[in-house]
């Protein structure tokens, strides 16, 4: 809310009244998409503010060399495979197609559940930066080979903590799976 360049008010609202048109998920899907897009980038542009520019140029998805970027990637793995773990222990078929709707999207089902958390994660990435900063880089900006290691262990250890700012007690982990647990309820209530 108080990073420059970032109206999350806009989107907020904008989102609310996709929501107000009451309209199969097939005719706002285009218009969804775009206004994530235009959310995404203010959000990313806002998040570049958080660090040096050596150790995170902006948002990059492969092939990526800055720490940054490479921690947000493996936390981004680390999520989908805990949601993936969740919607096949409760039955559920990963392949269905909801706004993640491309042909050749493994999995699209991971990618609509997982959507709400990816904010958890950056936020890890920012905590664990923050807790660790001497230990995270070498001195010419590179990330150190043991870091994805602790990395790890520290993403499982938030995800099992009540967040500091959050009024739930819930944990991340604990909210993933109710979600899916949401899903099975209505797919069963449906058939």
């Amino acid at each position: 809310e108080k990073i420059e360049g970032y109206n999350f008010r806009y989107f907020l609202d904008s989102f609310s009244d996709l929501i107000k048109k009451r309209a199969p998920i097939g005719e706002i899907r285009q218009e969804f998409f775009l206004l994530e897009a235009r959310s995404s980038r203010a959000y990313w542009k806002a998040f570049s503010k958080l660090f040096p520019k050596i150790i995170f140029p902006g948002r990059q998805k492969r092939k990526t060399v800055d720490p940054v970027n490479k921690l947000l990637n493996y936390g981004y793995a680390l999520l989908s495979s805990l949601v993936l773990k969740n919607i096949v222990l409760a039955g559920l078929d990963p392949e269905i197609r909801l706004l993640h709707h491309r042909k050749n999207l493994p999995f699209p089902f991971l990618y609509d559940l997982m959507e709400p958390f990816r904010p958890i994660n950056d936020h890890i990435v920012i905590s664990f930066f923050h807790k660790q900063k001497k230990h995270v880089l070498y001195k010419d900006g590179k990330i150190r080979k043991s870091v994805l290691r602790r990395f790890r262990k520290f993403w499982f250890k938030e995800i099992e903590e009540p967040q500091p700012w959050s009024k739930s007690k819930t944990f991340i982990s604990k909210s993933i799976k109710d979600l899916v647990e949401s899903y099975k309820k209505e797919i069963g209530k449906n058939k």
